[in-house]
């Protein structure tokens, strides 16, 4: 049965009115420090229950607050009760991960009274199969079929799956798991950093640094277009992460962005 392909909105100043959403009907890889990566995922939840549509969320590294979205959800004109349209799973180890992750369609089932899911987000994925307690064929064996299952769900039902990869962390991350990961994945972004609602990202698929416009000044500078600034240098296939500041929130930066945020 063929769908309609949609795009998911980023709800992120700057991201969103520069780089077009993520279609349904695939894997999206976002990689990037936790917090950054949380940051975003936490505005599309947003904006999909902001627009009555029901979300779900394997959270396979203890990142989620469901708290943390009324303040935002608040901002867009919803009250608490609208979290019911988000249904949140958390794996403790990398067996429970991989069976929730097996069980997704099933429990997809449970929204078709409450209208379509368009979203997925699987945070930390990779991250519970490359614990050191799980061999690593194992946990490589694992992270395929996940990958598989999810990229099959997304394709049945034209939704899009998010799988946060957290790049800053000790022990990283086998390069086996990383290339596996961007293999399935039908795009990429690579999260830079985050503050005052403006978020510095690379899509893989435009192959350009999207860098949010200096807002010291009411209107754009020359110096904003051009300069060292916006090199070439800073346009590259693999932003250095862990080097760069910014990754997470200063003070309530977090509740300006969501304040900031645009609805859809």
């Amino acid at each position: 049965m063929a769908h309609a392909v949609e795009r998911v909105s980023w709800g992120v100043r700057n991201l969103s009115m520069t780089v077009p959403g993520p279609k349904t009907g695939g894997i999206l890889l976002v990689e990037g420090g936790k917090s950054v990566g949380l940051a975003l995922c936490r505005e599309m939840l947003c904006e999909e229950i902001y627009a009555g549509r029901p979300v779900h969320w394997i959270d396979g590294g203890m990142s989620l607050d469901p708290s943390a979205l009324i303040r935002p959800l608040s901002d867009r004109g919803r009250n608490p009760s609208s979290l019911s349209l988000l249904r949140t799973c958390r794996a403790f180890t990398a067996h429970q991960m991989h069976e929730l992750v097996s069980r997704l369609e099933e429990d997809l089932l449970v929204f078709e009274d409450g209208g379509d899911v368009r979203l997925v987000v699987l945070s930390d994925l990779a991250g519970m199969f490359a614990d050191n307690q799980v061999k690593n064929a194992e946990g490589i064996a694992m992270l395929e079929n996940c990958l598989r299952v999810s990229k099959s769900i997304a394709e049945e039902k034209s939704l899009l799956v998010v799988i946060t990869v957290v790049r800053k962390r000790s022990p990283s991350l086998p390069k086996t798991m990383i290339s596996t990961m961007r293999g399935h994945a039908d795009d990429r972004i690579s999260l830079i950093s985050y503050g005052g609602g403006q978020m510095t990202a690379r899509l893989d698929s435009l192959g350009i640094t999207v860098r949010p416009l200096s807002n010291r000044v009411p209107y754009p500078r020359l110096s904003d277009f051009t300069g060292e600034s916006q090199s070439s240098r800073d346009v590259c296939t693999e932003p250095p992460l862990e080097s760069l500041s910014s990754e997470r929130p200063n003070g309530d930066s977090k509740d300006d962005a969501a304040r900031s945020a645009s609805a859809s």
